[in-house]
């Protein structure tokens, strides 16, 4: 990239000098190279570049700072996903035991051991699906109940 930005610059000083070359020869019939010399200053900007040098004290400390802040992040990422996962773990775990109306310590120790000791992921999409088909039967007894609700206020409206 740095190549780049060096033949840019050489385009458009090699662009500034044939176009101040076109005017001193409109101006002058002949171009002197005199005259190039004490314009083209005046076209060229200047270009600032900084070193860094990691022998530098300061430059040392800001990669050390900076490796320091990557790896607590990185840790601290590691630590919110387990915790996060864990949550889930436990929710699902709620959810099982709720759709299994409690559960005998055998059901906890085996809950415990799928999700923590041993974790079976297959073991643990089958009390996902539990869970969740209980949910879906309590939603639709729900509805049902609701519509129920509903049928009767509108017939008691009706008379």
């Amino acid at each position: 990239m740095e190549k780049d930005n060096v033949y840019v610059l050489f385009e458009e000083i090699k662009n500034k000098i044939e176009m101040i070359n076109g005017k001193l020869e409109q101006n002058t019939g002949t171009p002197t190279g005199r005259q190039a010399e004490e314009v083209i200053p005046t076209c060229v900007r200047h270009i600032h570049r900084h070193n860094f040098d990691v022998r530098s004290s300061k430059v040392f400390s800001l990669l050390v700072g900076m490796g320091v802040v990557c790896s607590l992040s990185l840790w601290g990422n590691i630590r919110l996903w387990q915790s996060n996962r864990q949550y889930a773990d436990d929710a699902l775990k709620f959810r099982a035991i709720r759709s299994w109306s409690g559960c005998t310590p055998e059901d906890i120790l085996w809950l415990n051991k799928v999700f923590d000791i041993h974790r079976d992921e297959k073991a643990i999409e089958w009390v996902r699906k539990q869970a969740d088909g209980y949910e879906n039967e309590l939603k639709a007894v729900s509805d049902s109940l609701m519509q129920e609700k509903l049928k009767l206020q509108v017939e008691s409206e009706s008379d």
